[in-house]
């Protein structure tokens, strides 16, 4: 099984979705935290589901969180068996996040 882990990036993205939350959407908080946990579950069973997002760099993937819509944006390493959660990104946001 594929280990998942997060970017130091991707984990100061998570507080500020939780604070923003937490300040104005009651209730989405532990719905968010639901479907991401679900989304780490998938990724480590089938870590190339997400497509591959074109407009960044090369290894660059992105699954989509439908209830929440929140993209997870991760390189997979399949010599590791690692996948590595980039960033974490709102799809209302007009732009995309710089990736490296």
């Amino acid at each position: 099984m594929t280990d998942v882990r997060f970017a130091r990036r991707a984990l100061g993205e998570l507080e500020r979705i939780e604070a923003w939350c937490q300040a104005n959407a009651t209730g989405l908080w532990s719905t968010f935290v639901a479907e991401l946990a679900q989304a780490v579950r998938l990724l480590r069973a089938v870590p190339e589901l997400g497509a591959e997002y074109q407009a960044g760099p090369a290894g660059v993937r992105r699954l989509l969180l439908e209830k929440t819509q929140f993209y997870v944006y991760y390189r997979y390493h399949p010599t590791k068996a690692l996948v590595v959660i980039l960033s974490i990104w709102s799809t209302r946001r007009r732009r995309s996040p710089s990736l490296r």
